[in-house]
């Protein structure tokens, strides 16, 4: 019983941490990142900083506080989120955060709720839109 309960509290979680690699997961467990620094992280032709993809029905992700400078990404040059799974995120700042297709800041492609505010993007770049926002149910507080 012990195991099970363990499993079931499983999370990935980064707090307060400089994070030198990116992370692409498929979002089977609760992501957390607070006070996090992502910095020159990826190229144009790598995944985002973050990229979490088809979570589940119980699992989350929240990013509080966290700054991404200087990363790149084909899509999404700090981070991206695709398909299911709970988001909150907020206190985001992006700098100088590159990607060669869509979403200099983010994208964001989500099938359920999505949190978010005060997000900012300076000197981002991308070939079409810093914040790419597709099929995603915005929330409103």
């Amino acid at each position: 019983m012990l195991a099970i309960l363990t499993h079931l509290s499983a999370s990935y979680e980064r707090y307060g941490v400089a994070i030198n690699e990116l992370l692409d997961s498929a979002v089977t467990e609760n992501f957390n990142f607070y006070e996090c620094q992502f910095t020159g992280i990826g190229t144009l032709t790598t995944p985002s900083t973050i990229n979490l993809y088809r979570g589940s029905a119980n699992c989350g992700v929240n990013m509080v506080a966290c700054v991404f400078s200087f990363c790149q990404a084909k899509d999404g040059g700090a981070f991206s989120l695709w398909d299911y799974m709970d988001c909150n995120v907020k206190l985001i700042c992006a700098y100088g955060c590159k990607a060669a297709n869509s979403g200099g800041c983010c994208v964001i492609k989500l099938a359920s709720s999505f949190n978010a505010s005060h997000i900012s993007a300076v000197s981002c770049e991308s070939a079409c839109k810093n914040f790419f926002f597709s099929g995603v149910h915005l929330s409103q507080t």
